[in-house]
């Protein structure tokens, strides 16, 4: 198993309209508020707002978890506020069927486990093969797992509580994974490198990392 690259790729979108991407993430930051009864999808790249592309860590060896054998799991969390009963009504608890830059991945929560410190679960397996704690960027949030309505905290802790399915919380939150699929498209990226690094620049990034991200990006 081993963590590849942090490929930026796809957009939340909230009930057909483009969200920004959380720049500041954490309790405290800029991740977007849901509103219940709205529809929660994440489908392709923006052209014209690269700065709301989401951030994927990718990771391989994942058989366990993943057919193909490789995830693709936000940086961040990209929605507080949002109860497991929400995620589940939009299809993410179970996995749902996406498409994105004319790829087909299955979107779901991780599995977080069921409560057992001593049991490895994805997130683990998903913790275990990061080289760094810092490429994770979810600091204090709480995100939804896909098992028996627990929740965990934090990149490294393994924290399950026992909060109602219904509950809605700035603290809580939706940490997407995404399993790739074999069905897929060809599909021609057509964002150029000035809006790409105009996007990515407002994340405070250096020009390296943009330039080593979108040559990932293009040739994704």
């Amino acid at each position: 198993m081993s963590f590849v690259c942090t490929i930026p790729m796809g957009t939340l979108r909230i009930n057909g309209k483009i969200k920004r991407f959380p720049t500041t993430p954490g309790v405290t930051g800029n991740a977007l508020r849901y509103t219940q009864g709205k529809t929660i999808t994440i489908g392709d790249t923006s052209l014209k707002h690269p700065e709301n592309t989401i951030l994927w860590n990718v990771i391989n060896g994942m058989e366990r978890w993943s057919r193909s054998g490789t995830l693709f799991v936000a940086d961040r969390v990209l929605l507080r506020n949002v109860s497991w009963e929400d995620l589940a009504r939009n299809g993410f608890i179970d996995g749902t069927v996406i498409q994105v830059d004319g790829k087909q991945y299955r979107c779901r929560a991780p599995y977080i486990g069921m409560g057992s410190k001593d049991e490895l679960n994805e997130w683990d397996d998903i913790v275990i093969q990061s080289p760094s704690p810092s490429i994770w960027k979810i600091r204090t949030f709480h995100f939804w797992g896909a098992e028996d309505l627990r929740f965990c905290y934090d990149q490294c802790n393994k924290i399950w509580n026992g909060f109602e399915s219904e509950i809605h919380s700035s603290f809580v939150g939706f940490l997407p994974v995404l399993e790739p699929l074999e069905a897929s498209t060809s599909n021609v990226k057509e964002t150029t490198y000035p809006d790409f690094r105009a996007g990515y620049r407002r994340l405070g990034l250096r020009e390296p990392e943009i330039k080593e991200m979108f040559l990932t990006y293009i040739n994704a």
